[in-house]
């Protein structure tokens, strides 16, 4: 009997240890999206400054329908951030579903201490 109850410790710590080890790489995934969407982010942001700067003749292009190049690169932005947001959405909901099971793993390891 004492033998099962240290097994069970042992096993339970390992669950744990296991479920955190899990619990981290699932941060580490949703941190590393979460610093390629911001630099990438960020990157499109700055290229309008950096073009309206440097490159203003190609801003000042005229395109059909009224709008220059600067314009429409500006109102792009809208639809970049956008398609951002749902590949933010979607990415988190597979986090979200990994620690979720996680969550259930460390409840169910717990009750049976």
């Amino acid at each position: 009997m004492i033998i099962d109850l240290a097994l069970s410790s042992v096993d339970s710590e390992t669950n744990k240890t296991e479920a955190m080890q899990d619990f981290n790489k699932a941060m580490v995934a949703k941190n590393r999206m979460l610093l390629i969407l911001s630099s990438v982010f960020c990157a499109y942001y700055f290229a309008l400054i950096i073009g309206a700067g440097w490159f203003r003749s190609l801003f000042i292009m005229q395109l059909p329908g009224g709008l220059n190049v600067g314009i429409a690169f500006a109102l792009s932005q809208y639809f970049f951030v956008a398609g951002l947001a749902v590949i933010y959405a979607w990415r988190m909901q597979r986090v979200d579903l990994q620690i979720k099971k996680l969550a259930q793993t460390w409840r169910l390891n717990n009750e049976t201490c």
